[in-house]
């Protein structure tokens, strides 16, 4: 198991969660950002 996408996975559910309408843009805006976060602590 990838752990990017056990994260990326986490971080999608919760963000369509508490934005139900705007999930997808959402997750377009953000996914790099939190991929950079990421990888800075698993780096």
């Amino acid at each position: 198991m990838n752990i990017t996408f056990m994260i990326l996975d986490s971080y999608i559910i919760e963000c369509y969660e508490g934005l139900h309408t705007l999930g997808s843009r959402c997750f377009m805006e953000n996914i790099i950002e939190i991929s950079k976060e990421q990888g800075a602590k698993l780096s």
